[in-house]
């Protein structure tokens, strides 16, 4: 709940964002959330333990450019 709560209030309060990133971690279970205009896709939960996924979204994030992060790069502020 306060995920989607952070996420909307990222997408409505900074005009520079197309969308954004979250993560949510409970033991050892972890899912991503990706919200963009009016939708939120939520992957399936996965043991950070066992899988590779966490590893390869935190260096996709680290080495992606401004646009891929979600930025309209054409707005100023």
């Amino acid at each position: 709940k306060k995920l989607l709560w952070s996420l909307n209030h990222i997408m409505c309060s900074d005009t520079c964002h197309c969308a954004t990133f979250g993560v949510t971690i409970e033991n050892t279970k972890v899912r991503f959330w990706y919200t963009f205009g009016a939708a939120t896709l939520v992957s399936e939960d996965f043991d950070i333990i066992k899988e590779e996924e966490l590893v390869y979204l935190f260096c996709s994030l680290a080495l992606a450019s401004d646009h891929d992060l979600g930025w309209y790069l054409t707005i100023q502020r």
